[in-house]
């Protein structure tokens, strides 16, 4: 089977791609200093919209 997956995601703060691409295990790697790891940072993401379709 083959889907398309689309999302849409609302990111706060001073936010990259790169780390996106990271949690989504698109990309392996991230940066240590990405903002989303400090803790103390106001970076944030949520799901805001998931559709998904049989292709």
């Amino acid at each position: 089977m083959r889907v398309k997956v689309e999302l849409e995601i609302e990111v706060t703060g001073d936010a990259t791609e790169e780390f996106l691409q990271f949690e989504l295990h698109y990309n392996g790697q991230c940066s240590g200093n990405n903002p989303f790891f400090d803790e103390d940072s106001e970076s944030d993401y949520s799901v805001e919209q998931f559709y998904i379709e049989e292709i």
